[in-house]
Protein backbone atom coordinates (compact mmCIF):
# COMPACT_ATOMS: atom_id res chain seq x y z
CA UNK A 1 0.00 0.00 0.00
CA UNK A 2 3.13 2.31 0.83
CA UNK A 3 4.61 1.55 -2.47
CA UNK A 4 1.95 2.44 -4.30
CA UNK A 5 1.10 6.15 -2.45
CA UNK A 6 4.83 6.91 -3.59
CA UNK A 7 4.41 5.82 -6.69
CA UNK A 8 1.22 8.13 -6.96
CA UNK A 9 2.94 10.93 -5.28
CA UNK A 10 5.75 10.46 -8.13
CA UNK A 11 3.14 10.41 -11.20
CA UNK A 12 1.89 13.14 -9.51
CA UNK A 13 5.03 15.18 -9.07
CA UNK A 14 6.23 14.45 -13.06
CA UNK A 15 3.18 15.54 -14.35
CA UNK A 16 3.14 18.81 -12.42
CA UNK A 17 7.11 18.89 -13.48
CA UNK A 18 6.15 18.55 -17.06
CA UNK A 19 2.95 21.18 -16.75
CA UNK A 20 5.37 23.73 -15.64
CA UNK A 21 7.92 23.44 -18.26
CA UNK A 22 5.35 23.36 -20.98
CA UNK A 23 4.12 26.62 -19.84
CA UNK A 24 7.32 28.56 -19.94
CA UNK A 25 6.90 31.65 -21.90
CA UNK A 26 8.57 31.42 -25.36
CA UNK A 27 11.98 33.15 -26.10
CA UNK A 28 11.02 36.54 -26.99
CA UNK A 29 11.49 37.49 -30.89
CA UNK A 30 11.71 41.05 -31.03
CA UNK A 31 11.14 42.71 -34.50
CA UNK A 32 13.65 44.04 -36.46
CA UNK A 33 14.19 47.48 -37.64
CA UNK A 34 13.86 46.80 -41.70
CA UNK A 35 11.43 48.08 -43.94
CA UNK A 36 10.64 47.13 -47.62
CA UNK A 37 8.74 49.84 -49.85
CA UNK A 38 7.51 49.88 -53.23
CA UNK A 39 4.62 50.70 -55.82
CA UNK A 40 2.31 48.13 -57.25
CA UNK A 41 1.79 48.71 -61.35
CA UNK A 42 -0.42 47.35 -63.99
CA UNK A 43 1.91 45.51 -66.07
CA UNK A 44 0.35 46.50 -69.37
CA UNK A 45 -0.30 50.39 -68.95
CA UNK A 46 1.91 50.90 -65.58
CA UNK A 47 -0.68 52.34 -63.65
CA UNK A 48 -1.13 51.74 -59.95
CA UNK A 49 -3.29 48.99 -58.72
CA UNK A 50 -4.94 50.65 -56.03
CA UNK A 51 -5.19 48.57 -52.50
CA UNK A 52 -3.36 45.79 -53.80
CA UNK A 53 -1.97 42.72 -51.40
CA UNK A 54 1.63 42.79 -50.55
CA UNK A 55 2.09 39.75 -48.43
CA UNK A 56 5.30 38.69 -46.72
CA UNK A 57 6.44 35.24 -46.73
CA UNK A 58 9.20 32.90 -45.79
CA UNK A 59 11.84 31.45 -48.33
CA UNK A 60 9.92 28.54 -50.08
CA UNK A 61 8.24 26.01 -50.02
CA UNK A 62 6.30 28.00 -46.64
CA UNK A 63 3.77 29.96 -48.01
CA UNK A 64 2.24 31.03 -44.40
CA UNK A 65 2.14 34.80 -44.43
CA UNK A 66 4.70 36.37 -41.68
CA UNK A 67 3.30 40.10 -42.51
CA UNK A 68 0.98 41.46 -44.88
CA UNK A 69 -0.12 45.42 -45.77
CA UNK A 70 -2.87 46.55 -48.18
CA UNK A 71 -1.40 49.16 -50.91
CA UNK A 72 -2.40 52.81 -50.40
CA UNK A 73 -4.81 54.33 -53.26
CA UNK A 74 -1.84 55.14 -55.53
CA UNK A 75 -0.37 51.47 -55.09
CA UNK A 76 2.34 52.48 -52.17
CA UNK A 77 2.75 49.71 -49.88
CA UNK A 78 5.80 50.10 -46.66
CA UNK A 79 6.14 46.92 -44.75
CA UNK A 80 7.74 47.45 -41.27
CA UNK A 81 9.63 46.22 -38.15
CA UNK A 82 10.85 43.63 -40.40
CA UNK A 83 13.78 40.78 -39.23
CA UNK A 84 16.93 40.37 -41.67
CA UNK A 85 17.07 37.60 -43.80
CA UNK A 86 16.12 36.43 -47.40
CA UNK A 87 11.73 36.26 -47.72
CA UNK A 88 9.68 36.02 -50.50
CA UNK A 89 7.40 39.10 -51.25
CA UNK A 90 4.16 38.61 -52.84
CA UNK A 91 1.58 41.02 -54.30
CA UNK A 92 -2.06 40.02 -55.80
CA UNK A 93 -5.30 41.61 -56.77
CA UNK A 94 -8.70 40.57 -57.98
CA UNK A 95 -8.48 40.69 -61.76
CA UNK A 96 -4.64 40.39 -61.87
CA UNK A 97 -2.40 37.68 -61.65
CA UNK A 98 0.40 36.89 -58.77
CA UNK A 99 3.99 38.35 -58.49
CA UNK A 100 6.40 36.66 -56.05
CA UNK A 101 9.82 38.10 -56.37
CA UNK A 102 12.66 37.27 -53.51
CA UNK A 103 14.35 40.00 -51.79
CA UNK A 104 16.62 40.57 -48.80
CA UNK A 105 15.68 42.60 -45.95
CA UNK A 106 18.27 44.31 -44.51
CA UNK A 107 18.52 46.43 -40.85
CA UNK A 108 17.34 49.24 -42.45
CA UNK A 109 14.76 50.67 -45.35
CA UNK A 110 14.92 48.35 -48.39
CA UNK A 111 13.54 49.76 -51.77
CA UNK A 112 11.76 47.10 -53.95
CA UNK A 113 10.83 48.84 -56.82
CA UNK A 114 7.80 48.55 -59.01
CA UNK A 115 5.54 45.22 -58.63
CA UNK A 116 4.22 44.61 -62.02
CA UNK A 117 0.46 42.59 -61.52
CA UNK A 118 0.34 40.84 -64.88
CA UNK A 119 -3.62 41.22 -65.97
CA UNK A 120 -5.59 37.94 -65.82
CA UNK A 121 -7.58 37.89 -68.97
CA UNK A 122 -11.31 36.37 -68.31
CA UNK A 123 -13.46 35.26 -71.15
CA UNK A 124 -17.18 35.90 -69.11
CA UNK A 125 -20.05 33.98 -70.78
CA UNK A 126 -23.58 35.51 -71.73
CA UNK A 127 -25.63 36.20 -69.06
CA UNK A 128 -29.37 36.30 -69.72
CA UNK A 129 -31.93 37.36 -66.85
CA UNK A 130 -35.19 36.93 -66.83
CA UNK A 131 -37.87 38.24 -64.60
CA UNK A 132 -41.62 37.23 -63.77
CA UNK A 133 -44.22 38.90 -62.38
CA UNK A 134 -45.97 37.69 -59.58
CA UNK A 135 -50.10 36.32 -60.83
CA UNK A 136 -51.13 38.47 -58.15
CA UNK A 137 -50.02 41.88 -56.65
CA UNK A 138 -50.95 43.58 -53.75
CA UNK A 139 -50.81 47.18 -53.78
CA UNK A 140 -51.74 50.03 -50.83
CA UNK A 141 -54.86 50.98 -52.63
CA UNK A 142 -55.71 47.46 -54.85
CA UNK A 143 -54.63 44.47 -55.85
CA UNK A 144 -53.70 43.36 -58.97
CA UNK A 145 -54.78 40.44 -61.10
CA UNK A 146 -51.89 39.89 -63.72
CA UNK A 147 -53.87 37.66 -66.19
CA UNK A 148 -51.01 36.96 -68.67
CA UNK A 149 -48.85 35.24 -65.57
CA UNK A 150 -51.62 32.40 -65.01
CA UNK A 151 -50.99 29.38 -66.86
CA UNK A 152 -54.65 28.61 -66.19
CA UNK A 153 -55.97 30.90 -68.65
CA UNK A 154 -54.36 29.45 -71.71
CA UNK A 155 -56.79 28.64 -74.36
CA UNK A 156 -59.64 30.37 -72.21
CA UNK A 157 -61.48 33.58 -73.11
CA UNK A 158 -61.73 36.77 -71.80
CA UNK A 159 -64.89 35.43 -69.84
CA UNK A 160 -63.04 33.33 -68.12
CA UNK A 161 -59.93 35.19 -67.13
CA UNK A 162 -62.48 37.74 -65.35
CA UNK A 163 -63.96 34.67 -63.40
CA UNK A 164 -60.70 33.88 -61.91
CA UNK A 165 -60.05 37.61 -61.13
CA UNK A 166 -63.44 37.63 -59.35
CA UNK A 167 -64.65 40.42 -61.36
CA UNK A 168 -67.18 38.71 -63.10
CA UNK A 169 -69.74 36.08 -61.58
Amino acid sequence: MKKNAYLLLFILAALLAAGRAAAQAPASTSPGTGSLTGTVLDSLGRQPVAYATVVLLPPAPNDKPLTGVAADDQGHFVLTRLAAGTFRLRASYVGYGTRTRTIAVGPGATAVGNLLLPTAAQSVGEVVVTGQKPVVEVRPDRLVYNADQDVGNAGGTAQDVLRKARCWP
